[in-house]
């Protein structure tokens, strides 16, 4: 059974291994921002990412990071279609990072899951200590492997990093924000799934998930 971290331990592996990312940019909507009460949208510097950590205590950390926007949007009026843009967006990247103690030196390689839209992509990085992704303009769909060709992108290295748990353990929080961001057809970690396989798996049961996708 997993168990969670120690906030201090859990803050210093989610420093760590953040992601690197390259977030497209075409709008301020780009701009990865915290959930603040009342929903508007507060651009911090830098960019805000919500973590969480968990570990099996032998083999494995995993560690959750998940990116808010504002909205959802697509350019008017090609790249439109009905549904495309909605308030809220809500997706992440769940690394599965080798375990080490506390003020030893990590070891390398990460295996990573990322939510794109509502699929679940892989990727792994043997010789990385941090994943890096491409986290698309509009959509925010997060892939893997940095697809840059020439876009305008934000190279994010360091983050804003605000733990989640104090969210998804408050009923009355996470079910208020659930609401809304259900209204808008968005999920919270414990919805996500793959075309609807695995659904809660990448927040109740990361262990298993990285073993049915990584087969």
């Amino acid at each position: 059974m997993l168990k969670a971290l120690s906030a201090k331990r859990a803050y210093s592996l989610a420093e760590r291994h953040q992601p690197i990312a390259f977030a497209e940019f075409r709008h301020f909507w780009d701009y990865s921002c915290e959930i603040f009460e009342g929903f508007p949208a507060a651009l911090t510097r830098p960019p805000a990412a919500y973590y969480w950590c968990r570990t099996d205590g032998e083999k494995w950390y995993y560690i959750g990071y998940a990116l808010y926007h504002a909205q959802d949007w697509a350019a008017w009026p090609a790249d439109l279609l009905p549904g495309e843009c909605h308030q809220y967006d809500f997706e992440a990247v769940l690394c599965r990072i080798p375990y080490y103690l506390p003020h030893h030196e990590p070891k390398r390689g990460v295996d990573y899951i990322t939510v794109h839209h509502h699929e679940l992509l892989t990727f792994s990085a043997p010789a990385a200590l941090r994943p890096a992704i491409f986290i698309e303009a509009g959509g925010h769909g997060i892939e893997g492997l940095p697809r840059l060709d020439g876009k305008n992108v934000l190279t994010i290295e360091d983050w804003r990093l605000i733990p989640l748990d104090p969210i998804m353990e408050n009923p009355k929080r996470r079910e208020g924000i659930r609401q809304i961001f259900n209204n808008c057809g968005v999920h919270l970690p414990d919805q996500w799934s793959n075309h609807g396989q695995y659904p809660g798996w990448f927040w109740h049961r990361p262990d298993d998930l990285f073993a049915a996708l990584f087969k």
